[in-house]
Formats: C-alpha cells, structure tokens, sequence
C-alpha cells in the first residue's frame, strides 16, 4: 500500500538516513576495537549470558512498547529479575493470545484498512512502513535477552511507536479522537495516583555514606565488590570493584560459572551480591561455601549487609582450580 501511494520517492533520503546510522553505529565500534580489542563491549556478552539462561520472550520488550505511550509504575518489590520471569510466564500466553485477537480482527476490517491507508499522504505511508519495521525489528532483537531490557531503552522507539499511534489514530478518526483522549487522561491520572518513588536511590545513598564510614574508620579493611558499584565508590574514595560486569570487562571472562573466582584472583574481601541477573539466572555457588555474611552499621544505624570471603574455602572451589 505504501509502495503504491508513490512512497518510493522517499526510499533515497530514507537509504541516505540510513546510512547516517550505520556510520553513527560504525564509530563506537571502531572505538571499542581499538580501546578494549573487541568490537562490543564486555557488557554485551554479560548481558547475552543472562538471556541464554533466561530464554527468548517478547514481553519486557512489550512492556517497553507500552511505556512509550503509557505512563507505567515502578514495578514493585526488590528483586526485579525474578518479577520480570514471573512477568514473562504469566504474560506470554495473554499477549500471544491478544495477538492472535488482533491478527483476526485486522484480517475482518482489511477492506476498511485498505481503504483508510490509501488516503493517507505518501510521506505518511512510507514513514508509517518505516516505523513498523523499525519496531518489529527492535522486538526480535531484544526479545533474545528478557532480563537485560532496561527502562531507558524505551529512548529507542519512542518515536516509531509514537509515530505508528498517530497513524493509527488517523486511521481510526472520530474513535481515534476518543482514543487519545482516554490516552491523555488515563496517564494523567496514572501518574498523579502513582507518583515516583526514589526509595531505591535514597537507601542506596545511605548505604553508601555508611560503607564509606566504616572504610574510613578502618572497620572495613581490604578491596570490596559491589553489582551497583557507583554511589558506594563515590563515597568510599573509588575503592569498590564492579562486579556485576556491566562496567568492568575483566568479568566477562568469569562467565558463566566462576565469578566468585575473581574474587579470589583480585582478593576482593567485601561483597554485596554479584547483581540481581547473574543470581537468579547463572550457575554459581552457594555463598555460604566461600563466605560468612557481615553487617555493618552507619553512624546514622543504617544497616549495610554484605559477605565476607574466605580466600582458602575459595581456593578449594573446583571452579577455581584451574
């Protein structure tokens, strides 16, 4: 439909952008082969462990489709990997079947479609192809790694997904005027029932301050690990290991199995966790073989719980004879 309106005359300026992302794509590339000898970064296989574990499921990427459009809540609780599982096995079935409903209800109104397509401008046909492409695409791609989908990937197809729900609206016309507006007023009133929380961030901020509070005093003595290293080597002076590999390339090769032995050949002492994703979906040993768990308190009494390694119960990991 799109190729018949007369859209082929965008097919050059669309190629031309087209080549701008492959460029734009080229040059970080180019940077991480030549900085880090590889061209992905060590958080792209991080992050291809966790989906091989997790499995392929298109329902975090929906999810995302949804937060392009709608405001959506925080999602509760504090373990977000296993919501997320949780999520993928109750969802699936529900969206294959509502994509099924959709599929059968388009192949009912294809004539009213037909119609309604062919009075869109050229420009509109083109761009909407573009944009369907764009997010069908984005869905195959990241729906090979359920857990690793962040909330700031929305960023991605905000526009094709915003650009697709105006289409659609025009399509749908007087009903399309209903539609926006229930849009309008459900967000609105999602957002002002539901406001943010910044819990996470607050807790994690005075665990910080506490952390740094015990190195300072020399309760804490030796190297210490954190998944969410930032905010805790903010305070702590820059002495805290990422470990969760996101932003440490030396993890990576630890992978699948022996992370705890790079504790052991960087003698890290402390440790808070290897990362929500790696603990629920990767193979490691128990903590209790190679550690005991340690608490300490802030000046303010603010707990921070954490695991202290054992280098010889490490060293006598089968993972970590080699």
């Amino acid at each position: 439909c799109a190729w018949r309106g007369g859209a082929r005359q965008f097919v050059l300026p669309a190629l031309t952008a087209l080549a701008g992302a492959v460029c734009g794509l080229g040059a970080p590339l180019l940077h991480n082969r030549s900085i880090a000898g590889d061209w992905l970064q060590a958080s792209a296989r991080v992050k291809a462990e966790w989906g091989a574990a997790a499995g392929w499921s298109p329902f975090p990427v929906l999810h995302q489709f949804a937060r392009s459009i709608l405001y959506v809540p925080a999602l509760p609780g504090q373990n977000k990997t296993e919501l997320k599982l949780q999520l993928v096995r109750v969802a699936l079935p529900i969206v294959a079947a509502a994509l099924v409903v959709a599929l059968v209800l388009a192949w009912w109104q294809r004539e009213r479609i037909k119609s309604a397509c062919a009075e869109l401008a050229p420009a509109e046909r083109f761009a909407g192809v573009a944009a369907l492409f764009t997010c069908a695409l984005f869905l195959l791609v990241y729906s090979s790694n359920p857990v690793g989908v962040q909330s700031w990937y929305t960023a991605h197809i905000m526009a094709p997904a915003f650009l697709l729900l105006c289409i659609g609206l025009r399509v749908a016309r007087r009903s399309g005027l209903a539609l926006a507006t229930v849009l309008v007023a459900g967000n609105v009133g999602l957002f002002l029932a539901t406001p943010p929380s910044y819990e996470p961030q607050v807790t994690a901020r005075a665990q910080g301050l506490a952390f740094a509070q015990r190195v300072a005093d020399g309760t804490l003595e030796g190297k210490a690990g954190w998944a969410d290293a930032g905010i805790f080597g903010f305070y702590a002076g820059g002495r805290v290991i990422n470990v969760d590999g996101l932003v440490n390339d030396e993890i990576a090769a630890y992978l699948p199995d022996r992370l705890p032995c790079y504790l052991l050949d960087k003698r890290i002492r402390y440790v808070a966790s290897f990362g929500e994703a790696a603990e629920s979906l990767l193979p490691l040993p128990a903590w209790s073989s190679f550690s005991s768990p340690l608490v300490v308190h802030g000046d303010d009494g603010t707990p921070v719980r954490m695991h202290e390694v054992d280098f010889a119960r490490l060293e006598a990991l089968a993972q970590c004879q080699d």
